[in-house]
């Protein structure tokens, strides 16, 4: 029987439950976009992964998250009037707004349906079409919807009407529909390629786009297409027409095409991005929004001739993040790039490394002094020196080849760096010169850490042969044993909260602790089978761990154990720090930045703020049976547990895409209980008396 501290969760109760995670770089977030919508000039709305919906009502120089309530892919949006607008994406989920954004709920979940996009005709009238053979229809502005498996058994990757009864939809063909979807019929086959978008711009003209820059065009109500395509190796994933004439196409590749001539003949504009782009949209014959990967915003007030980005800041990889103090920190990734920041994260600047490999770890003992290493697999490991804060860095020499994986300071000028091969190299006069250490194995090692100016641990595996290693030295790193941990996989950050408490984290969801220095080592289960990449610990009891897809735990009882806690993206999350203000920053790849300001309090969090409980209990106390209801968004999966006072788990519950929760508790004698409501939101925790 599972068993929490009844004392914890008191705690969780009064503290809450659904604290924020900000974004601070890429901004305003960097989760892919899939579509976007303007409901006039200044007012518009994009959607993306993750649950993401962001709002401007500013003609885009600001954004704000909007709640979601919801976790998955939202492919699409679509406002039928300035109040109400829909969103759908991946496992069957719909979501409608009646208030412009400020509230959205569940109104569709369709099993074995991925939405791809979401299109009205009218206030009352929509389709949601999947990568499957299903489509779902509603003629009441979605209150109910009605599900018809008539179209082609790969889906539509896009749909568009023309009237109440005639539409498109588009994949691997073109597909025409003339009684509202409930019959289609093949318009355009024998596609190598897919199509993503189509678009109409009155009843007879319309176009398609692709694979290869492909461009069909028809002007006869789909009878007959004409191939306007460029064949070269790119897509066209979104379109978007002001007149007959005028239209524009973006898609992967930096693509970016603009046409005068109906579609004739397109240019390609001058766009500057590794970002990918899905979607575009004008609001007017001038002023256009175009969409995409990481984050990416862009905007043209000129017709397409110049874009400038309102999305900023890095996307490259990074794999670890430090803060010498409140207000000072620093992140290092790929291509030698290294990050600072001097306002709490509020920005990030790029500083010059003066290398292009990679920088897998930096440590700071002051604002100025660090050292940054890393270094890629075929070339000389690097060890970068700073003494002026980050304005410029240096090389060290360094007497080894091997790429080196982790540095940390043991005292104000003695540093320790680990590698590849088992390197182990030691600085005594603040790392501008280094000796080589013999760690007495040829393992690699991803992580070392030091509790005293002589005792210190590496970590580190082979993925391969399934190995983990945790090495200790007692003598300043002159000679190094390895302990006995019993722990088959590789092991990639380690972290001692004291003398003798310490923890390791790695491959398939790995975690070991000791509570002896090292000596014995035991396994904690974390529930979950990803990488665990970063492992930190505030005192002995409170950890943090980040890993793989998004993955974040926090532990309240030393690791025995863990909570998942929902940061608002599925990217890597390669380092995890808090500082002693209790601010806790997650930095991962494709240049993640996120900011907790009560990491060290209640990092359980939501995808996106809450304001307050988004649950209710009825009645309290209660006799037989309890009702719990979710005021606002909706989730695809919640798991509702109670435990008494004793902290014993006594009812478990599964429910699916639901809002109302009911349990039967006659079993259950008088006294006090606590009911947990976990979502992949995050978790909220209530008190219930059973009288």
């Amino acid at each position: 029987m599972k068993k929490f501290s009844f004392l914890f969760l008191l705690m969780m109760v009064s503290s809450g439950s659904f604290a924020q995670w900000t974004w601070q770089n890429p901004l305003p977030q960097g989760n892919a976009l899939e579509s976007v919508y303007f409901t006039d000039a200044n007012t518009g709305y994009v959607s993306g992964s993750n649950g993401t919906i962001l709002k401007t009502t500013d003609g885009g120089s600001t954004w704000t998250f909007l709640p979601t309530g919801v976790g998955q892919w939202l492919n699409s949006i679509f406002f039928t009037n300035a109040s109400t607008g829909f969103a759908a994406g991946n496992e069957g989920t719909i979501i409608r707004t009646v208030d412009a954004g400020a509230s959205w709920t569940a109104c569709q979940n369709v099993a074995g349906a991925s939405f791809s996009c979401i299109y009205f005709i009218d206030q009352n009238t929509g389709y949601a079409c999947s990568y499957s053979n299903i489509i779902v229809k509603t003629i009441d502005g979605g209150q109910t919807w009605t599900t018809f498996t008539s179209c082609p058994a790969h889906g539509f990757r896009s749909i568009c009407f023309t009237d109440a009864v005639t539409g498109y939809g588009v994949n691997d063909g073109i597909y025409k529909t003339s009684d509202g979807g409930l019959t289609w019929t093949a318009e355009l086959t024998g596609l190598t390629f897919p199509l993503c978008s189509v678009y109409f711009t009155d009843h007879n003209t319309g176009f398609a786009s692709g694979g290869n820059e492909t461009i069909f065009k028809t002007v006869n109500g789909g009878l007959t297409w004409i191939d306007y395509s460029m064949y070269v190796n790119h897509y066209f994933t979104g379109l978007f027409f002001t007149d007959a004439n005028t239209g524009y196409a973006v898609g992967d590749g930096n693509t970016f095409a603009k046409t005068s001539d109906g579609g004739q003949t397109w240019n390609v504009v001058s766009y500057t991005t590794k970002r990918y782009l899905n979607s575009v949209f004008f609001v007017n014959s001038t002023t256009g929004y175009a969409v995409g990967a990481y984050g990416e915003i862009t905007k043209t007030t000129d017709g397409g001739v110049n874009w400038n980005d309102i999305s900023s800041g890095s996307i490259t990889d990074l794999y670890s993040i430090t803060f010498p103090d409140v207000n000072t920190g620093y992140a290092v990734g790929d291509e030698g790039t290294i990050l600072k920041t001097g306002n709490g994260g509020a920005d990030w600047i790029a500083q010059s490394s003066g290398i292009s490999e990679l920088l897998w770890s930096v440590c700071f003992t002051d604002p100025n002094t660090g050292l940054a290493v890393g270094g890629n697999w075929w070339l000389h490991g690097r060890i970068l020196i700073t003494s002026d804060g980050g304005t410029t860095w240096k090389q060290a020499s360094l007497p080894v080849v091997k790429p080196l994986h982790c540095v940390s300071f043991a005292a104000n000028n003695t540093a320790y760096a680990v590698g590849d091969s088992g390197t182990i190299v030691k600085s005594t006069d603040g790392g501008s010169t280094w000796t080589v250490l013999s760690s007495g194995t040829a393992t690699d090692l991803y992580s070392v850490k030091f509790t005293d100016a002589s005792t210190g641990y590496a970590a580190g595996g082979d993925n391969s042969s399934y190995i983990g290693i945790i090495l200790k030295t007692t003598d300043g790193g002159s000679t190094w044993n390895s302990l006995p941990i019993g722990a088959s996989q590789p092991l990639y950050s380690i972290f001692f909260s004291d003398a003798n408490t310490g923890f390791a984290a790695g491959w398939y969801g790995t975690i070991l602790k000791t509570t002896d220095g090292g000596v014995s080592w035991i396994a904690l289960s974390s529930g979950t089978t990803g990488p665990l990449f970063s492992v930190f610990f505030t005192d002995n009891n409170t950890g943090y761990i980040s890993g793989e897809a998004g993955t974040i735990l926090k532990t309240n009882d030393g690791g025995l154990t863990w909570i998942s806690v929902a940061g608002g993206t599925s990217e890597h999350l390669s380092s995890f720090f808090v500082t002693n203000e209790g601010e806790g920053y997650i930095a991962g790849w494709n240049g993640v930045i996120l900011k907790t300001t009560d990491g060290a309090r209640t990092l359980n969090t939501g995808d996106h703020p809450s304001n307050g409980s988004i649950f209710t209990i009825y009645p309290d106390p209660a006799h037989n049976k309890i009702s719990i209801v979710r005021k606002s968004g909706s989730a695809r999966e919640t798991i509702i547990s109670i435990f008494n006072i004793s902290g014993e788990q006594v009812m478990q519950a599964l429910f699916l895409a639901q809002n109302l929760y009911t349990l039967n508790v006659d079993d259950l004698t008088a006294g006090i209980y606590i009911v947990k409501i976990q979502t992949n939101a995050g978790i909220e925790t209530k008190k219930l008396v059973i009288q």
